[in-house]
C-alpha cells in the first residue's frame, strides 16, 4: 500500500450504500450486480455514546467511562458483544470515531472496544462522525486532520481483514423520538423510510447495521 497521496486512507474503505444517523446497510460489493452481491453475513448493531456521536469531544461509548483503561474497555466491550451476539444474533459492530478520539490518550483505551470485537470474530465498521474539526456540515474542511485521523487508524488496523472503514457517516432519520417503526400504516415519512429500507435490504440480500447501544 502506498504511503503517499490524498487517497491513502481510503485504501480499504467500506463503501456504504446508506450511511445514516441510526442505521447503516452495508454496501453492495463494488462492481457486482445487486443479485450477485450477497452481504447478508453482516448482521450488525451500532454502539455509540448516549445522545449522539456528532460530538466535539472524545467519543466515550455508552457503558464506558473516560477514565477506563484499555484492559477495562476490553472487558466491558467483550461483555457487551456477548449480549449483542446472544440476544440479537449480531456478528458485526459499527463504532464511531472522530479527531478527538483517534490518536489521543482516549484512543489508547478505545482500541480495546475494537480489539474485543475482532477477538470474538466480529466484523468492525469504523465510521467517522462530523466533529467540526476535520469536517463540518458533512463536508471535509480540514483534509490534513481528516487524513491524519484515518492514517492513525490504518497504522493499527489497515491489515486486519475484520475491520472495515466508513469514511464519513451522513443522511437518514432519528431512532429515539418515540416513533413506532412497526406501524405499517404510519403516515410519518421517517417510519415509511425505514420500513421501505428494510424491505429493499431483504430483497437485495444486503447486510445492515442497526442501533444496539448508545444514543
Amino acid at each position: 500500500m502506498s504511503h503517499s497521496g490524498p487517497g491513502r486512507y481510503l485504501a480499504r474503505a467500506l463503501v456504504c450504500a446508506l450511511a445514516v444517523l441510526a442505521a447503516v446497510p452495508v454496501a453492495v460489493l463494488e462492481g457486482a450486480s445487486p443479485a450477485a452481491a450477497d452481504t447478508t453475513q453482516f448482521r450488525g448493531v451500532n454502539w455509540g455514546r448516549l445522545g449522539d456521536n456528532f460530538h466535539r469531544g472524545p467519543l466515550v461509548l455508552h457503558g464506558l467511562d473516560s477514565s477506563d483503561s484499555y484492559a477495562t474497555v476490553l472487558a466491558k466491550a467483550d461483555a457487551i458483544y456477548t449480549g449483542f451476539q446472544n440476544n440479537l444474533g449480531a456478528n458485526t459492530v459499527r463504532l464511531p470515531i472522530n479527531t478527538y478520539t483517534v490518536g489521543t490518550n482516549w484512543w489508547n483505551a478505545y482500541t480495546g472496544a475494537i480489539d474485543a470485537a475482532t477477538a470474538k470474530g466480529f466484523k468492525v465498521v469504523l465510521s467517522y462522525w462530523d466533529d467540526g474539526v476535520a469536517a463540518s456540515g458533512g463536508r471535509i474542511v480540514n483534509a490534513t486532520a481528516f487524513n491524519n485521523m484515518w492514517n492513525t487508524v490504518l497504522a493499527r488496523y489497515g491489515t486486519n481483514g475484520l475491520v472495515y472503514f466508513e469514511p464519513m457517516n451522513e443522511f437518514g432519520a432519528p431512532m429515539d423520538t418515540g416513533l413506532n417503526h412497526h406501524d405499517a400504516a404510519s403516515t410519518d415519512n421517517f417510519v415509511r423510510y425505514f420500513r421501505a429500507t428494510t424491505t429493499v435490504l431483504r430483497e437485495l440480500r444486503i447486510g445492515s447495521i442497526w442501533p444496539g447501544g448508545g444514543r
